[in-house]
C-alpha cells in the first residue's frame, strides 16, 4: 500500500468528523495528520498528530513530532485499531448499564438478556434456572398439572 511508504499521511475528513484514512495508515504503520475536532479524545495514545489548520503543518513540525513518536512507541495503544477492542469496551459498558439497572429497580426486578448461549433470565442479580418442559402439560401449554411433574405422581 502506498501510504505505508510514507511517515505522514494527510487524513482529511470525509463524509463525517471521521475518515478511514486514518484507521488505514497506523495500521500500515503511517503517522495520520488530521485536524482538530470533537475526535480527539479518541486518538490519545495513538501516534496521531491533530492540527488546528493545514497550514501547521510544517517540516519542522514533522521532524519534531517523529521523534516524539519514536521515544513513545511502546506507549502506544495499538489494539484500538480492531474490533476485538471495541467489542470488549461495549460488553464492558453493557455490563456498568444492567449493574446501573440492578442498583436502581427493586429487588423483585426480572430482566432477560441475549447472550452467546442464548436467552438468560436474572432476577436479583442472578441468572434463573432454565425452564423446564413439562411433558404431562394438557395440549394447549395450559402450565404444569397440580404443579408437579412426572417424578411427583
Amino acid at each position: 500500500m502506498l501510504m505505508g511508504q510514507h511517515r505522514f499521511v494527510l487524513s482529511p475528513r470525509g463524509n463525517g468528523l471521521d475518515a478511514h484514512r486514518t484507521w488505514e495508515a497506523l495500521l500500515v504503520g503511517a503517522i495520520p495528520i488530521v485536524r482538530s475536532s470533537k475526535l480527539n479524545p479518541l486518538y490519545d495514545n495513538l501516534p496521531i498528530l491533530i492540527v488546528k489548520d493545514w497550514n501547521d503543518v510544517t517540516p519542522r513540525l514533522l521532524r519534531d513530532f517523529y521523534k516524539e513518536v519514536q521515544s513513545k512507541l511502546s506507549l502506544y495503544h495499538y489494539e484500538r485499531l480492531f474490533a476485538d477492542y471495541w467489542i470488549g469496551q461495549m460488553a464492558v459498558q453493557r455490563e456498568r448499564c444492567l449493574a446501573e439497572i440492578r442498583a436502581s429497580t427493586a429487588p423483585e426486578y426480572v430482566y432477560r438478556y441475549n447472550s452467546p448461549g442464548g436467552w438468560v433470565a436474572v432476577k436479583d442479580g442472578k441468572p434463573l434456572p432454565a425452564p423446564t418442559l413439562d411433558v404431562d402439560a394438557p395440549a394447549g401449554g395450559g402450565g404444569r398439572r397440580h404443579g408437579r411433574g412426572m417424578m411427583g405422581r
